[in-house]
């Protein structure tokens, strides 16, 4: 019986010591995958799941839509998003990584001049512009903003001001977001 109760103990000691052994063996790859694994993989993993990301200080949560190695497509309650991953601060929700499988990765730029000659909302979340998207460039876009609507005393008034009626372009680096600019 003594032997017994001293080789269950010696066994359950080895079993606990592997254990031991496989958990970090698996803290291991897991870290080797983390280290391998780029945020845009992640992004691309989360395609059709919710996420949050936060852009300009604010926190917007919708499903990804689609994404590419700089940019991501978020469709929101109030509207869609195509996101420059540079403008994202922080990112919830991404859990597994997708890995490319074409060789073809659209840019910010093939899916901007898609939008050509729509009204967009340029910088939703901070310094904002709704504007005609006119032509998309290797690095800039070039929008007509438009007129805002300004009510006054019950009447709807159009106001231009000076830069109303002048192309703007606005190089990449200055583009944090892209949004439909359908309601608002």
């Amino acid at each position: 019986m003594v032997w017994e109760t001293l080789i269950e103990g010696i066994a359950a000691h080895i079993r606990n010591n592997e254990r031991q052994e496989l958990f970090e063996e698996i803290d291991e790859i897991t870290d080797a995958e983390n280290a391998s694994v780029s945020f845009a993989d992640r992004i691309r993993g989360a395609r059709g799941r919710y996420i949050t990301i936060t852009v300009s200080e604010c926190n917007v949560t919708g499903v990804v839509i689609e994404s590419g190695k700089d940019w991501l497509m978020l469709s929101s309650q109030e509207q869609i998003d195509l996101v420059k991953l540079d403008a994202i601060s922080v990112a919830r929700g991404l859990r597994q990584a997708a890995f490319e499988s074409s060789r073809y990765v659209p840019t910010m730029s093939s899916v901007l001049r898609r939008l050509i000659g729509h009204t967009v909302l340029v910088n939703r979340y901070a310094d904002a512009v709704r504007a005609e998207l006119l032509s998309v460039g290797k690095d800039y876009v070039v929008v007509e903003p438009k007129a805002e609507l300004i009510s006054l005393y019950g009447y709807q008034t159009a106001h231009y001001d000076e830069q109303t009626h002048r192309e703007l372009y606005i190089p990449f680096t200055h583009l944090a977001t892209v949004s439909s600019a359908t309601l608002g």
